[in-house]
């Protein structure tokens, strides 16, 4: 610098004696002209720059941290040429507030400015100061938490996610360090169905889940790794039991059922959301005539599971078909007065029947008893009710007619015959003899009958 001042009398004193007064003042002339010229072509504008800057810090005493800087942006009035102003960003300023020998507590402090370019004219910064807090440094360790978000497909879940690493140290003031109880890491699992890898940056916590500003977290990405795996699941269904042939003529199957009436399924979820049931072997009922119960095996639909036995009992309800038939039956009676006789009519009615086929089809007419009971009835007539007796299983439904008409009359009494009288046989006159007793006359007359 003092070589360049020793210098500048000398270059002064050459340029006077050797160009002469009359460049100088051409120079100064055209100078001036060029300038007059730019300013006119390119004016200077002077205005408050558009984008407002942070505030930087800068000395900062070891183990010190800044908690809060407010403001922590300032708007700039600057002057600069039109041609360069709208290119002009918030990277061509700086504001730095200097901490060097500040201490922990809050202070005001002035700003400085600096302009990256030397066509630009910084004016004034509003505000000029800010204030700064400053704090202890402290570190401290936090457990690194996972927020999934998203679920698997159906029949898949999620596994406990592993992390890389799964503490972080939280940098900052000491006030907020301490308020920091986890750092918080989300991962979107969307529908993955399978594992889950990346890289995602942690963000600190308070215990009420809030985010803490104004502290650092080291490493600030954490790597997670979330297993999803394929699951199985149960489901209960019920029982269905395959019937298949025809039982015996005249016979019918009411219903059949299995014990137990449901199971409990083994498989994936997609697998058994379409299963409603499960079936059970083919149960044949060809030519039964009663109920039967069997042991038969589940039919296991594929890639599916039978929790405990793949058995079932089956139990088939086999009954003959009701029907009915009519039968011409001859009218009987019992009990009748002795010297009574007896006129029925009509002497056969129409019985109707109902009862199992096979039993009705072998049934015979002379099976069938319709009688009167006469007991105690003299001459006369009367109407009875017949009673009807039938085979077991056989049901009597109706008669008809309902009721008969019976005449009671007396039997005629037969006539006797008389009996004639003796003759008397003439006896010849003898002397009189003495009397001889004889038996009564009345031990002689006949009994009648």
């Amino acid at each position: 610098m003092n070589r360049i001042r020793s210098f500048l009398p000398i270059l002064g004193r050459f340029i006077i004696h050797t160009l002469g007064v009359r460049f100088l003042l051409a120079l100064a002339i055209s100078v001036t002209l060029w300038v007059l010229f730019t300013a006119e072509q390119n004016p200077v504008r002077e205005d408050f720059f558009d984008a407002e800057i942070p505030v930087e810090t800068s000395r900062l005493g070891d183990g010190l941290v800044v908690s809060r800087i407010a403001p922590q942006t300032v708007r700039l009035r600057i002057a600069a040429p039109r041609d360069i102003w709208e290119s002009l960003t918030a990277d061509n300023f700086r504001i730095v507030v200097d901490l060097y020998a500040v201490g922990v507590g809050l202070h005001e402090l002035p700003l400085a400015t600096e302009g990256a370019d030397s066509r630009i004219r910084i004016i004034a910064a509003e505000p000029n100061t800010v204030t700064v807090a400053v704090e202890q440094r402290m570190e401290k360790e936090v457990p690194v938490r996972v927020d999934l978000a998203g679920s698997p497909p159906l029949g898949y879940q999620f596994q406990t996610p592993e992390l890389l690493p799964d503490v972080v140290m939280v940098i900052g003031p000491a006030s907020k360090v301490e308020l920091v109880d986890a750092a918080l890491v989300e991962v979107e699992i969307g529908n993955a169905p399978s594992t889950v890898n990346v890289t995602q940056r942690v963000t600190p916590r308070d215990a009420q889940g809030e985010d803490v500003s104004g502290v650092q977290l080291d490493p600030p990405v954490v790597q997670v790794t979330v297993p999803i795996e394929q699951v199985r699941t149960e489901k209960d269904v019920p029982v269905r039991v395959r019937v298949e042939g025809q039982p015996a003529s005249g016979y019918w199957v009411v219903s059949y059922s299995a014990q137990p009436a449901s199971v409990t399924l083994v498989g994936s979820p997609q697998e058994l959301d379409t299963i409603r049931s499960v079936y059970t072997e083919t149960v044949r009922v060809d030519g039964a005539t009663r109920s039967f119960a069997t042991t038969i095996d589940l039919v296991r639909p594929p890639g599916i599971g039978i929790t405990g036995s793949n058995e079932v009992a089956v139990f088939v309800e086999v009954l003959p078909i009701l029907t009915s038939r009519e039968a011409e039956v001859a009218v009987t009676y019992v009990n009748l007065q002795p010297g009574m006789e007896v006129s029925v009519e009509p002497s056969t009615v129409t019985v109707t029947l109902s009862g199992p086929a096979p039993v009705l089809r072998a049934l015979q007419a002379s099976s069938v008893i319709v009688s009167l009971n006469l007991s105690g009835l003299g001459p006369g007539t009367y109407a009875p009710i017949p009673d009807v007796s039938a085979p077991p299983q056989v049901r009597v439904d109706s008669i008809d007619p309902p009721r008969v008409r019976v005449i009671l009359t007396a039997s005629p009494t037969p006539v006797p015959t008389p009996t004639p009288e003796p003759t008397a046989t003439p006896v010849p006159t003898e002397e009189p003899q003495p009397a001889t007793p004889t038996p009564s006359s009345e031990a002689s007359v006949p009994l009648r009958r």
